[in-house]
């Protein structure tokens, strides 16, 4: 009980675009959720930033890296945990977003011809659909949308320097081991076969994917996507998503320069449910 934090990876090229680091390829993140109104009447709780947190229970220490955790594994001892990157009760999703190893090395490492992954876990109640998807009013931008918003942006400004381009989306769940496709309707788009290819890699058959003319389109299809995934109540969420769901965007990139070939990669964002 009490705030969680969902476990937000990003799998991304050894460096951001451009900037010259050397970079690991997995960074992993945790952020820290507000309490919610019922967890701070039963619990004792300290201030962060004007936001409410359980006393003694994930507490962003000042260097941004690391927590320290009460009551882990029955142990009296707090245990401290390290991270690439700790995001407190106070930061917003875009903070997240802007974070390099997502924006820099996966979202815009995707135009530069690098295969990328924004990965969600945490249990139920963490805040993995908020971080990844925004709140249900759309007052508040999730991760996908200001990734799709971003790619776009980019590619405008690629296509008016020359460049042709060519995005293609598909969304699927995996709900109690059988893998459903979020964009095509039941039942063709139901209990989908997954294949290894020996070119493509592990291929779900008959996927559905969509060409994009623009940002708007794609916003569309993860609303509509979201709307067919199963989701129930649960003791901390009326509306917890029950499945596994895996929103991906294939790129494809013509220079118009002697000499240059296509270039394509894929940028994709999954959350899992707890």
């Amino acid at each position: 009980e009490g705030a969680k934090a969902d476990g937000s990876a990003a799998a991304a090229p050894p460096a951001a675009p451009g900037d010259g680091s050397d970079r690991t390829p997995i960074a992993v993140a945790i952020r820290i959720r507000p309490m919610s109104a019922d967890e701070e009447e039963r619990h004792a709780v300290l201030e962060e930033g004007g936001y409410a947190v359980p006393k003694d229970f994930l507490v962003a220490r000042d260097d941004a890296r690391t927590v320290v955790a009460g009551g882990v594994a029955d142990s009296r001892e707090p245990q401290t945990f390290t991270y690439d990157r700790v995001f407190p009760a106070s930061a917003s999703t875009e903070d997240v977003y802007c974070w390099p190893p997502v924006r820099e090395a996966v979202v815009l490492g995707c135009l530069e011809g690098f295969n990328g992954t924004l990965f969600a876990y945490g249990p139920t109640g963490a805040g993995k659909t908020h971080t990844m998807l925004g709140d249900e009013a759309g007052s508040v931008a999730g991760v996908l949308p200001l990734a799709v918003a971003d790619i776009f942006a980019s590619i405008e400004a690629g296509q008016a320097a020359g460049g042709a381009y060519l995005i293609r989306a598909s969304y699927m769940e995996i709900y109690n081991e059988v893998i459903n496709d979020l964009l095509s309707p039941a039942p063709s788009g139901s209990n989908l076969k997954l294949f290894e290819d020996a070119d493509r890699g592990l291929v779900v058959q008959d996927l559905r994917e969509e060409a994009l003319a623009g940002a708007d389109q794609a916003m569309g299809l993860l609303q509509y996507g979201v709307s067919r995934m199963h989701t129930g109540e649960t003791t901390v969420n009326a509306h917890s998503s029950r499945s596994h769901s895996v929103f991906r965007l294939h790129v494809e990139c013509k220079v118009e320069a002697p000499g240059e070939e296509a270039g394509a990669a894929t940028a994709q964002g999954a959350a899992q449910a707890g």
